[in-house]
């Protein structure tokens, strides 16, 4: 046994076998969004009349959820055919609240534009679910659940409709 594969997740829970798979397998997608290749970019961009190049910058970008799927496949219940509807629901919200947490750090803007310190405390509850150390990914599904409360309360008094 290879040094790798004695220390890897996947091999100490032989329920999670089939997410190596569906791993390898969402990992070849990548290639419809990640530049130079970026055939889903280049096409929309052909459509829209944009640059392809800026195009398929921009939806590597918005595609985080394509990197941070797989790693909760192996990490989380997500796909493994022992969890309880509980487990299964509570990998959702993680993987969710991840993708939320990235995506609008990344972007800056949610309902409203964000300012400083929620782009922070987004990218920082990011790595606070996925590692979800000593049960706080629950405190960071909450805190980015929050922030969405504290966007949607604030969003009228800038005049966003």
């Amino acid at each position: 046994m290879s040094q790798c594969s004695r220390y890897s997740v996947i091999s100490f829970y032989p329920s999670r076998w089939p997410a190596a798979h569906l791993i390898i397998f969402w990992l070849s997608q990548t290639s419809n969004v990640t530049p130079p290749i970026a055939l889903a970019a280049f096409a929309a961009a052909g459509v829209a009349n944009a640059n392809p190049m800026k195009s398929s910058v921009e939806a590597f970008k918005l595609a985080g959820g394509l990197f941070i799927i797989p790693i909760m496949m192996a990490y989380t219940d997500l796909v493994s055919p022992e969890a309880s509807a509980l487990e299964f629901g509570f990998a959702i919200a993680q993987t969710a609240a991840i993708i939320v947490a990235l995506a609008i750090s990344i972007e800056g803007y949610l309902l409203r534009a964000l300012s400083k310190m929620e782009r922070v405390i987004a990218l920082m509850m990011a790595p606070l679910i996925l590692f979800n150390p000593f049960g706080a990914g629950f405190v960071g599904i909450l805190v980015i659940i929050g922030l969405i409360i504290v966007q949607w309360k604030t969003r009228d008094l800038l005049g966003v409709r």
